[in-house]
């Protein structure tokens, strides 16, 4: 697929009332137009009782509705939030699980809610107890924490997808303990 309006290696399988195959065409590609899809360099290969004839043409239109988003996997990371939006209202149309895409939009909302209990949990190890300690076990700490968030993170997110939790739940349930990490941070300092 070069664009939302041109494929490449198009095939496609024709088959009578009792399913059985009656011919097989290839196209070289294929462009929309007029609502349209025109294949070029097609070859049919018609299957007969006993023989199969192929047949050549140089363009056809074949009658085909088809939407080209049904055919490719976006990777959600790399989405803004309204294609990621209507990657969501699309698959719901089509049928298609969509929680991999709602995890992302979801954990892109609360990305500032997120920041902020980080800086919750840092302000700990700043003016906390560790603040007696030296500069190099601070920093180590620090991105000890960091890094649970981070595998935390992946882990919660790959369990909410499996386990089909709620989106919105498997996104805000890690910042919440984080929250209350820090909460306990705070009272362990006092």
């Amino acid at each position: 697929m070069a664009s939302s309006r041109q494929v490449y290696g198009v095939t496609r399988f024709q088959f009578n009332k009792a399913h059985r195959l009656v011919a097989a065409s290839r196209a070289a590609s294929g462009h929309l137009e007029n609502n349209r899809w025109i294949f070029t360099n097609v070859i049919t290969s018609v299957i007969g009782k006993h023989s199969v004839a192929q047949e050549k043409q140089a363009s056809a239109s074949w009658p085909l509705t088809f939407n080209l988003h049904q055919f490719t996997a976006l990777d959600p990371t790399t989405l803004t939030l309204t294609k990621l939006h209507q990657q969501i209202k699309y698959g719901r149309i089509s049928g298609v699980n969509t929680n991999k895409y709602q995890i992302t939009y979801w954990e892109r909302i609360f990305q500032p809610l997120t920041t902020l209990i980080m800086v919750l949990v840092a302000i700990p190890f700043v003016f906390g107890p560790l603040r007696t300690v030296s500069i190099g076990l601070r920093l180590l700490s620090g991105i000890i924490v960091g890094l649970v968030f981070y595998i935390l993170n992946q882990l919660l997110t790959s369990f909410g997808l499996v386990y089909q939790i709620s989106p919105v739940l498997a996104a805000l349930l890690l910042p919440i303990l984080f929250f209350i990490f820090s909460l306990f941070l705070f009272w362990w300092k006092s």
